[in-house]
């Protein structure tokens, strides 16, 4: 048995062969490591795949820019081409940079030349299509601006609305697997609930309606749903034990697993037979827990099993295999980074002879990562797929490239690439993540913008994990004007949907030292929707202090303060949602950051002239229960009161404190930042 140590990464495969299954099952969550990266493609691994060529021709047609400007664009790039070829070495980085200017420009310039007339065909075109395809009407929407997405809200609605309940069920679902936000179908539905509830719609129509609502975070609306529809409240059917599914996931995660497991007896007070989808979400929620109760998710997997072996059919499962909850529990043991006892199951479901699929080659794999030669054990696992008769999928070629590209092998991870090319395999979201990676590690930004076009026009929306990736690597190459036209396209096309990417922007605005682009982009993340947090503030201040714009960078403490206030506030207020709290006291436990704010904020006050303030920052910090530099604060703590000195003591137990009056300065200083004035003396800073 091979030694495995726990590191792991996120990742996501569905494991249900049909559709319902992949929808309902958050396999995203029952891989993702203890602590997933901020770049974890989870969220953007769901996309709505190639398109066949009448899908993709189609999609040109109507989208994206006129002949003029493709040929505009064509034109230039051959002009680009000839300059080089004349041109000598010095003109090679101007050319470089042209090229990627039209690479980058390109798709902005087809969103900014899409004229009046062009939107009004697209609008047409999407009329009548609400009562023909379902997945061209997502397509359509999923391409469009988030401006005139309201009006195919608009649009669609009223179309919905002369049409039969069925239209809109089917609607729904389509626009749900082709990856629509979840918020978007909400919308759909408030605009038209009215008409919805005269319609007297079935179960069928009410579980889209529920299930829109579950994912997009508004579980109260959903459970209320439900609770009328076990009242018998007129206009809502019976409920069946798919109503209660639906619920697993979202419960789950805003009031944890417990609450979960009660969905269990309102199923069977209603008389229903528990679904055996059931029992594959609860073994989903426990392996994903953190920590992860494999106890109890070694309970629903045995009720599961039997279960699924008394009804060898399911209707949400073409045949209800037993291995759907034994692939669940692998991931809980892999997340706890038991991967001995991962390829224990591995074994018991050999000797059980259940048939293996690429979803647990794809479990194995990940439990390879933290090898040190991963890419062998992954490419070995590759060849035992083919001798078990196991066809590989994407996923599993996915972590092959993830490997190569994670040790700096480019020029492999292209060739697995170009391999899944030739043998028929189509890339999704994550093959063109993980190539975005290794190309922007490599230094060949270049590859990374050709690989977005590619995105497009192979039918794979990109996410923001990509621009994210693209823009940072354009930045560390020097390219800031085009890492910014890479952002702003991510922003108008609604992709920025967490502080990550804004951050990540104002952090290079920051390196350049345009702290005014730097506050643009801040006031913006605000208009979104996005209210900055800590580490958007030390970005700031790091870049106010990096200029020695002390008054700007003591000018945010007041919102600094602001922001730990409300923060404290929601996280004890009894009112507040589950989810909030904990992100407020996820945010509240950031000590390093909130000990950097409040370390700059003392240096600015001190450069700025401003030693009273620099003091109340002292007394402040101490307060709060944050570390303070003993050596680099000693003199301000001469001045701090008392009871801030005894708390600034208490931080550190090897402190000795000192009669501040008499004792000469190397006294002032604890025995353990005494060693490092002798290991580097010409390179600790200045003593305050």
């Amino acid at each position: 048995m091979l030694a495995f140590s726990s590191c792991l990464q996120p990742f996501q495969r569905p494991l249900g062969r049909r559709a319902e299954l992949q929808e309902q099952v958050p396999w995203d969550e029952v891989v993702s490591a203890s602590a997933p990266s901020r770049f974890s493609p989870r969220a953007a691994s769901r996309g709505p795949g190639a398109l066949g060529a009448r899908s993709l021709a189609l999609e040109v047609y109507l989208l994206w820019a006129s002949r003029s400007a493709k040929s505009r664009r064509n034109a230039r790039a051959v002009w680009c081409s000839r300059q080089r070829s004349r041109s000598g070495p010095a003109s090679a980085i101007v050319m470089r940079n042209q090229e990627i200017e039209s690479s980058v420009g390109a798709a902005q310039e087809e969103d900014a030349g899409e004229d009046q007339d062009t939107k009004q065909k697209l609008l047409q075109r999407l009329r009548q299509e609400v009562s023909g395809s379902h997945q061209l009407v997502a397509r359509i929407f999923l391409s469009a601006s988030s401006d005139l997405r309201h009006e195919m809200l608009e649009l669609i609605a009223e179309e919905t609305m002369a049409l039969p309940v069925e239209n809109f069920r089917g609607l729904l679902r389509a626009l749900r697997k082709a990856d629509v936000s979840p918020e978007n179908i909400v919308q759909l539905y408030q605009r038209v609930q009215p008409w919805f509830m005269e319609q007297k719609p079935n179960e069928e129509d009410w579980a889209q309606v529920v299930y829109a609502l579950a994912r997009s975070g508004r579980l109260s609306e959903a459970a209320d749903m439900v609770e009328c529809m076990e009242r018998g409240k007129e206009g809502f059917p019976a409920p069946d034990s798919r109503m209660y599914v639906l619920l697993v996931r979202e419960m789950a995660r805003q009031k944890g697993p417990f609450a979960a497991s009660t969905l269990l007896s309102r199923t069977q007070a209603q008389g229903l037979i528990p679904d055996a989808v059931y029992f594959l979400l609860m073994v989903v929620v426990y392996s994903s827990a953190t920590p992860p109760q494999l106890d109890r998710a070694k309970l629903y997997l045995r009720k599961g099993e039997e279960l699924m072996r008394r009804q060898k059919f399911d209707f949400r499962m073409e045949v209800a295999e037993p291995l759907y909850l034994y692939t669940a529990l692998m991931a809980g043991y892999s997340r706890l980074g038991r991967f001995r006892d991962t390829f224990s199951v591995l074994g018991i479901l050999r000797q059980r002879k259940i048939r293996l699929s690429a979803v647990t080659f794809s479990i194995l794999q990940r439990c390879c990562f933290s090898r040190l030669d991963a890419a062998t054990d992954v490419r070995q696992l590759l060849r035992i797929m083919e001798q078990m008769g196991v066809t590989p999928e994407t996923d599993n070629y996915n972590h092959l490239i993830d490997c190569y590209g994670q040790s700096g092998q480019m020029t492999l991870a292209l060739q697995v690439a170009n391999r899944m090319r030739e043998a028929g395999i189509s890339w999704n979201q994550i093959t063109y993540l993980k190539l975005i990676k290794a190309v922007v590690a490599s230094g060949q930004v270049e590859l990374a913008l050709r690989l977005l076009t590619r995105m497009r026009s192979d039918g794979v929306r990109p996410g923001a994990p990509h621009y994210t990736c693209a823009f940072i690597g354009l930045a560390r190459e020097g390219y800031y004007e085009d890492a910014s036209r890479v952002f702003q396209r991510l922003v108008e096309l609604g992709g920025a949907k967490d502080p990550f990417a804004w951050n990540m922007m104002m952090a290079i605005e920051c390196r350049r030292g345009d702290m005014d682009a730097a506050m643009e982009v801040l006031e913006s993340m605000k208009e979104a929707g996005w209210p900055p947090n800590i580490t958007s503030y030390s970005i700031m201040l790091e870049g106010y202090t990096g200029i020695s714009d002390w008054p700007s960078a003591l000018a945010l403490r007041d919102t600094v303060l602001d922001l730990r206030q409300s923060l404290i506030r929601i996280a004890k207020d009894p009112v507040a949602t589950e989810a909030a709290a904990s992100a407020a006291k996820l945010e509240l436990n950031l000590t390093a950051t909130w000990t950097k704010v409040y370390h700059l904020l003392v240096d600015a006050a001190v450069y700025n002239a401003e030693w009273t303030r620099g003091v109340a920052f002292i007394e402040e910090l101490t307060e709060l229960g944050l570390p303070v530099n003993y050596y680099k604060h000693a003199r301000l703590l001469q001045d701090v009161s008392s009871s801030a000195r005894h708390l600034a003591a208490q931080g550190d137990q090897e402190f000795v404190y000192p009669d501040w009056n008499t004792e000469p300065e190397s006294a002032k200083v604890p025995e353990k930042f005494r060693k490092l004035l002798v290991q580097i003396p010409g390179e600790v800073p200045g003593t305050w």
